[in-house]
């Protein structure tokens, strides 16, 4: 597992998360992060499959919850192990904290904001990443009538 203040201070791109991070809205940041990965897991199931968001197909791809995305991402080899936990393990963190603790997001204390964040700003990551790779390669595909689309 990366180290995330490592990876903090050598990220490789200064965007919106960063700022929202630096004024220190912890809630605007996890539903940012959030947002991030939710838009580009769209973009990346529709580049992956060669079609834009007008094509009729792609209502059904985009439809998909940004789970079953990340397991085509992950069976088409276009994500790692790693890289798919990390974005499960934000997922996670952040389901909880806005549906079961959100009570205690008040009360967390600043270490424990800081290491959701640094999680959040690699998961976004992880997904810009993944559009980068799928925008120069898109290699293996798999159709929108495929068994991986309708699981």
């Amino acid at each position: 597992m990366i180290n995330m203040s490592d990876y903090r201070a050598n990220r490789p791109r200064f965007d919106a998360l960063e700022e929202i991070r630096q004024n220190g809205d912890f809630s605007e940041f996890l539903i940012a992060a959030w947002g991030i990965i939710e838009t580009l897991s769209n973009e990346a199931i529709l580049k992956i499959n060669k079609i834009t968001s007008h094509d009729s197909r792609a209502k059904k791809l985009l439809a998909l919850k940004v789970q079953s995305k990340l397991d085509i991402f992950k069976e088409l080899g276009k994500i790692s192990e790693d890289e798919y936990q990390t974005i499960i393990q934000f997922k996670k963190k952040r389901n909880y904290m806005f549906h079961e603790g959100a009570i205690f997001i008040r009360g967390l204390g600043q270490d424990d904001k800081d290491e959701i964040m640094d999680l959040g700003m690699h998961a976004a990551d992880v997904m810009h990443n993944l559009n980068d790779r799928v925008s120069l390669n898109n290699g293996k595909r798999p159709s929108p009538d495929s068994e991986l689309i309708k699981k």
